[in-house]
């Protein structure tokens, strides 16, 4: 089950102005551990098979045998969804995912890093299944049957909350802290795989650099040759959005053009991607073009060469603001744009929606900063955190070029 990007302002209405669940959003890998007696195994968000490092059973790996004694005897099967974290026993601090420390790798030689898992559902319990029992209800099953380990098996930290107050004083709690953000979940919500919009689930994200927007999950879709230096590659990016498929379970076929980029990774980041998409590049070919991709009427911004969606990769961008722009099929773009990270934990039809980006542009004007919210005032003005991110991104757009001559 996934969360919908959510905005401080629309919470307590999309929550029926009923009591609601805030949790600390978690920076870490989504796990599913599944238990079969003494057999236990954990999956990724994109199904891929990690019990090899976590353990098999109560003797192997670096997590379950540090786990086993946290189920009550009377659970002889079960299914958890929550987060896997790296933990440095030296400080107690949960390391992020830009630490350079991957949880999925770990061994019992990493400095005496270790995983740990942070549980926030339960969707099987002895074979009975949950997934449709209320979330207030799967949590108490949870808390009946597993007995916290400190720094190997956790609980989510989880508040009750009713009020945009109490949501304010949580997120601001959540920016001293430098946390990713929280989660604010309907306690009637039942689990919907793979479902994002609508779910009763909400991720609300502070923005903790220069002012910039959210990040976003986009597909690449195009690409442009580079020149001087990046010549014989593909230097730039088109980057689209998808069209949900009406059909549930069913995965997007069309995607709409959104924005290009082209700065924010190095060289060898670069090169990297490069080597990767070759193989799958099509010219484009005006008479000819896609019918998975589709760009503006008159082909105002065209890429010098196509790629099939399912060949392709999502990219996390960041950028300071949605506007409007005639150059590409969405009728909306973004102002400088940057590649903050290729995101192979995704696979290539979980990308931004069209549904999803709507919704976002009609609430960007409420986007937090790094600095705290006031419980009475919405935030501050945003064209003047606009003018203040295009003079950051315009200084660096320099600097960078600079670099390059």
């Amino acid at each position: 089950m996934l969360g919908q990007r959510g905005d401080i302002e629309e919470v307590e209405k999309l929550m029926d102005n009923q009591s609601f669940y805030i949790e600390t959003k978690i920076d870490g890998e989504r796990m599913q551990l599944h238990k079969q007696g003494d057999c236990f195994m954990y999956f990724s968000r994109s199904a891929n098979d990690y019990t090899h490092v976590f353990g098999s059973n109560p003797s192997t790996g670096v997590l379950t045998p540090h786990i086993t004694g946290c189920f009550a005897s009377s659970v002889h099967s079960c299914i958890l969804d929550g987060e896997m974290v790296v933990v440095d026993p030296t400080t107690d601090v949960w390391l992020s995912k830009g630490m350079n420390v991957d949880v999925k790798s770990l061994s019992t030689y990493n400095n005496g890093f270790h995983p740990c898992f942070v549980v926030f559902d339960m969707l099987v319990i002895n074979e009975k299944k949950l997934a449709n029992v209320p979330l207030s209800e799967r949590i108490k099953s949870m808390e009946k049957v597993l007995k916290p380990q400190p720094g190997y098996l956790q609980f989510v930290e989880r508040r009750d909350a009713s009020t945009r107050e109490d949501l304010v004083k949580a997120l601001n709690n959540a920016i001293d802290k430098r946390e990713e953000g929280l989660v604010i979940k309907s306690p009637s919500s039942i689990y919907k795989p793979s479902k994002r919009n609508g779910s009763g689930w909400l991720k609300i994200k502070p923005e903790y650099v220069d002012s910039l927007s959210d990040e976003l999950d986009l597909l690449i879709v195009g690409g442009y040759f580079g020149v001087g230096r990046r010549s014989g590659m593909i230097s730039h990016f088109m980057c689209a959005v998808a069209v949900s498929s009406n059909t549930p379970g069913e995965h997007p076929k069309v995607f709409h053009s959104f924005c290009k980029v082209g700065s924010g990774y190095t060289m060898n980041e670069l090169r990297e991607l490069d080597q990767q998409l070759r193989p799958h590049w099509n010219a484009f070919d005006t008479k000819r073009p896609p019918t998975s991709v589709i760009l503006a009427p008159g082909y105002k911004e065209k890429p010098d060469v196509w790629i099939e969606p399912s060949k392709s990769k999502i990219v996390q961008i960041k950028a300071t603001e949605i506007i409007s722009s005639d150059r590409f099929k969405t009728g909306i773009t973004l102002r400088f744009p940057r590649l903050e990270a290729v995101r192979n934990d995704k696979m290539w039809y979980e990308c931004l929606d069209l549904t999803e980006l709507t919704r976002l542009k009609s609430v960007a004007e409420g986007k937090l900063t790094y600095q705290h919210i006031n419980a009475d005032e919405k935030s501050e003005p945003a064209k003047k955190r606009r003018r203040e991110a295009a003079r950051v991104e315009q200084v660096r757009t320099v600097a960078e070029h600079f670099k390059t001559c």
